[in-house]
């Protein structure tokens, strides 16, 4: 069972093609947790990692839009909408089962790939969604030693973010600009003042 379901996989990988890859890589990374279960992603959501026009080389989001839907008619991912008064956007989107996160070796060792940053991102998709359902508020924003693991973590990561984790990113990143500039004149008056006091202190 597990054997088929890999070459199913496989197949429609080689169907998609191997150019768009890379994009097969990235929705599957934005379907798994940090822990390696399947995770549920809002469809506009999902697709927001990729730009709405892609530049040279890089995919734009109807294209990766085609591509989640060659992996929703291959049944390797199931899209639906949530019931009633349980929706809370559009079409979600999972993988279909819980055994392809074991049975298909190229996702598995994306998995690998992936390991050391998963934790971090799965701490920034949380905190970003935070942010946004409770108003964009600044007091949730990222700093310190929080703000700084995450600016490493970022120049490592190759992947994308959703439209509210870069949201969450730049708001975090001006606010440590502002901080920063506080800091420098701070320091700057402090150094001033002291000069004052010397030339004064010479002056008697």
């Amino acid at each position: 069972m597990s054997g088929a379901l890999a070459q199913h996989a496989e197949a429609t990988l080689g169907r998609i093609g191997t150019r768009r890859e890379a994009v097969v890589r990235e929705l599957f990374r934005n379907l798994v947790t940090a822990q390696g279960t399947r995770a549920v992603r809002d469809r506009e959501d999902l697709l927001s990692v990729f730009a709405a026009a892609g530049a040279d080389g890089e995919v734009s989001r109807a294209e990766a839009a085609e591509v989640l839907d060659a992996l929703i008619g291959a049944r390797l991912l199931t899209a639906y909408d949530q019931p009633g008064e349980l929706a809370v956007g559009g079409q979600q989107i999972e993988i279909v089962h819980e055994s392809l996160l074991q049975a298909w070796p190229r996702l598995v060792r994306w998995q690998t790939q992936d390991a050391d940053g998963a934790q971090l991102r799965h701490q920034l998709r949380q905190a970003a969604q935070l942010w946004h359902d409770r108003g964009r508020s600044e007091d949730l924003l990222w700093s310190g030693n929080a703000y700084r693991d995450f600016t490493v973590w970022r120049e490592r990561y190759s992947g994308g973010l959703t439209s509210t984790e870069e949201a969450f990113a730049e708001a975090a990143a001006r606010r440590d600009g502002r901080r920063r500039t506080r800091r420098r004149m701070a320091v700057a008056g402090a150094i001033g003042i002291a000069a004052v006091v010397a030339i004064g202190a010479l002056g008697l």
